[in-house]
């Protein structure tokens, strides 16, 4: 049993779904309770429905242990069903008062309904010295609730503690990704950008820094009748592990890529992406790191729409590290190395700018997009070959799942508020600033 389920999140891990589910099909035929990972398998694939009743299977089958419950109500939440999300996570604390991942899922329910924190139990919860998952949860949920208290010295104590405990959960080095972006501008110069990929005008990928907007963005495209915003898809991540593995390391290998491998490379995302909007002319893909991939993107769908949001830099990296992401974001929780992140994502944002072309390649500032989102909103839409249509402007009437960090905030009416933000909390962001160079 064990081991099958090893199975299943191996091939999960590998981008290989298909296989993931069969193998899981088939344990579930042996009579093994795998209804969790197939939960989890349906929510990769956008298969909502079929996720909630595979989560239903697991509950009902005695599976009611608090991360059990609590993953099942955060999908719920990443559906808009807020009443329904808020009595999973009841129920998940119900079994286990200090899980963190329930504690953090209601406490984003009450800042919603502007219902007061619970500073005094957290801090409780806090002190009697829970697991380290729990406690960075919590402390994340500490200071989230003193910075919306307008009380920042303890907020950041808190966001403090809590990324260095998720930190020391894993090994980083900022240096490799700087060398890994630096090798990929030196492996896409101007002479390798042709349009030698599937000829399909269907993808439109909004990539850029976490936090920086990409979730609003996608809501105000997705409200178009003729688009559907698919979320944050991992398959041009998968496409490049299954592909690259025996064909030598990306970006290192791309030299040795012929036009018909790189058509396949298209086809192949386009027939993983079908299904998941049969009838809709455009199909939003928003993973913020694509833009790791933007130039081989383009030599994969050279029609392909890529639009990177941009956002005021200290202000994203203050969202970046006081929010906490569902899946470890890893230059986020130190300062410096956010800041070294963030200016190598510049240089090879400004290298994609210098060689895609800008029919196929545009930018978007954030700034600019809630200040005037019909100027911006009608621009981009003629970028993605698609007419105007007014329902663009109430981005929170669009039903759909959101698997971000930014799942409540997009389903609210445009706001500025965010703007300028960082300005206020500059004596906390020391290493920070110095590492953006500002």
């Amino acid at each position: 049993m064990t081991d099958g389920r090893a199975k299943v999140r191996a091939l999960r891990r590998a981008g290989n779904l298909c296989e993931a589910r069969i193998f899981c099909e088939l344990l579930i035929d042996t009579g093994q309770d795998v209804w969790d990972l197939l939960a989890e398998i349906d929510q990769d694939e956008g298969r909502y429905a079929e996720a909630i009743a595979a989560w239903d299977r697991a509950i009902g089958l005695g599976a009611r242990a608090a991360p059990t419950l609590a993953a099942k109500a955060n999908l719920l939440l990443e559906l808009g069903r807020i009443d329904e999300a808020d009595q999973g996570f009841e129920r998940a604390l119900a079994v286990a008062p200090d899980h963190g991942p329930a504690l953090y899922g209601r406490a984003s329910i009450a800042s919603l309904r502007r219902e007061a924190p619970d500073i005094a139990r957290w801090q409780t919860l806090l002190d009697r010295g829970p697991s380290d998952e729990d406690r960075f949860h919590l402390h994340f949920m500490l200071g989230r609730a003193f910075l919306e208290g307008d009380d920042p010295e303890p907020a950041f104590r808190h966001f403090a503690a809590g990324n260095v405990l998720r930190r020391a959960a894993f090994n980083y080095d900022v240096a490799e990704d700087e060398r890994l972006m630096a090798a990929i501008a030196d492996a896409f110069p101007v002479e390798v950008i042709a349009d030698a990929g599937d000829p399909s005008e269907a993808p439109i990928f909004i990539v850029g820094m976490p936090r920086s907007g990409s979730s609003l963005l996608e809501q105000i495209l997705a409200a178009h009748p003729a688009i559907h915003g698919a979320g944050e898809l991992l398959h041009i991540k998968h496409l490049i592990i299954r592909e690259f593995a025996d064909k030598g390391p990306f970006p290192a290998s791309m030299a040795d890529r012929t036009p018909a491998q790189l058509r396949a490379l298209g086809r192949q995302y386009l027939d993983a992406t079908a299904a998941l909007a049969p009838g809709a002319r455009r199909i939003v893909d928003k993973l913020p790191l694509n833009f790791y991939f933007a130039g081989l993107i383009h030599l994969m769908l050279p029609n392909a729409r890529i639009i990177h949001i941009w956002r005021d830099p200290l202000d994203t990296c203050l969202s970046c590290h006081t929010t906490l992401f569902r899946e470890p974001v890893r230059f986020v929780h130190d300062q410096t190395e956010l800041g070294r992140f963030h200016r190598a994502y510049e240089s090879l944002i400004a290298h994609w700018g210098r060689v895609l072309p800008a029919s196929r390649f545009t930018e978007v500032d954030y700034g600019d997009l809630v200040a005037d989102p019909e100027a911006e909103t009608r621009r981009l839409l003629a970028f993605c070959g698609v007419a105007w249509d007014a329902a663009c402007l109430r981005p929170q009437d669009a039903s759909r799942a959101i698997r971000t960090a930014s799942r409540l905030q997009a389903r609210q009416p445009v706001y500025r508020s965010s703007v300028g933000r960082a300005r206020r909390y500059r004596d906390y962001l020391g290493p920070l600033i110095a590492a953006l160079g500002l």
